[in-house]
């Protein structure tokens, strides 16, 4: 009953609980392994629901939220599949509301930037976002 990613995931985190409970009460099933899988499908999707959240402040142009909520992200899942694209999205937002500042604080701002674009190319250094990111 676990919905798509982009629904209310109620039932996928009530699902998580049920599998957990029966991995920590049965843990020589012959179904450990299919549980644990199915746990992990389940985590994804709550993770990549998070995510699209997150990433959808940068699209509506909400830059501080955005860089809390993908900070917030990146801190709540830290070995995510998507922990690539928050630190891209966060490096984005931040971009934005560096170029825009007044003067006085421009530069601290770009300083900022240096650090979450060092940081991308330090995880990830062949990262699917280099040459965006290279541009900025």
């Amino acid at each position: 009953e676990s919905p798509q990613y982009s629904l209310d995931q109620d039932d996928t985190e009530t699902a998580l609980e049920k599998f957990q409970i029966f991995i920590n009460k049965f843990p020589n099933s012959d179904y450990l392994v299919e549980a644990n899988l199915l746990v992990v499908e389940l985590q994804t999707k709550l993770e990549k629901k998070d995510f699209e959240v997150s990433k959808q402040y940068y699209t509506i142009r909400d830059y501080q939220s955005a860089i809390r909520s993908l900070d917030n992200f990146i801190s709540e899942y830290p070995g995510t599949s998507f922990r690539e694209g928050a630190m891209y999205y966060e490096f984005l937002a931040t971009y934005e509301i560096a170029i825009n500042s007044v003067l006085n604080k421009q530069k601290d701002r770009l300083n900022e930037l240096l650090v979450l674009y060092d940081n991308i190319f330090r995880y990830y250094p062949e990262t699917i976002y280099a040459e965006d990111l290279n541009q900025k």
